[in-house]
């Protein structure tokens, strides 16, 4: 069995306290990416196209880079800021990289139940007004209706125009 990953950076912790303050969808896409991006270096560690991110690359800078926290995850990952990339030096080891990934999974699967938790959340305090709101109007607003034990038998549809 594999031994705990280590406790992330305090960079790390940065980066994703920032990424944090977005709306899921956008955290979501995010992580989604930089995962990707992080196991490609895993799988191709020598590839040179995978230790390179293009600043200009549309998809990234609007999924990542522009996203708050998501540059500063690539540079908490060993990623060297420039002026037209992000990049992983040749001579970088990329050993803690698994680790670094599960850590990411690991927060970004924390943050999607709560997203979870907080859309639930909201539909059972939605549920809980409208239910006072019922719960004020009386029983005509549920479909029952108030009778008192003089009015009369209205199941039994005393005075009917059927004529029975």
């Amino acid at each position: 069995m594999a031994s705990p990953s280590p406790a992330p950076s305090g960079e790390l912790k940065e980066a994703l306290a920032q990424l944090d303050t977005q709306t899921w969808p956008v955290q979501e896409t995010c992580y989604n990416v930089l995962v990707k991006l992080l196991e490609n270096v895993i799988k191709n560690p020598s590839e040179v196209k995978f230790r390179s991110v293009r600043r200009e690359n549309a998809a990234i800078k609007a999924k990542v880079l522009d996203c708050p926290g998501g540059a500063a995850v690539l540079v908490a990952a060993g990623f060297a800021e420039d002026a037209d990339t992000y990049t992983l030096s040749p001579g970088a080891s990329v050993d803690h990289f698994e680790a670094f990934v599960e850590h990411l999974k690991v927060h970004a699967k924390a943050q999607h139940e709560a997203h979870i938790r907080a859309v639930r959340d909201e539909k059972i305090a939605a549920a809980k007004k409208e239910e006072a709101i019922l719960n004020e109007m009386g029983g005509f607003a549920r479909g029952r209706h108030k009778l008192s034990s003089g009015d009369k038998d209205v199941a039994g549809g005393g005075g009917s125009a059927s004529g029975t």
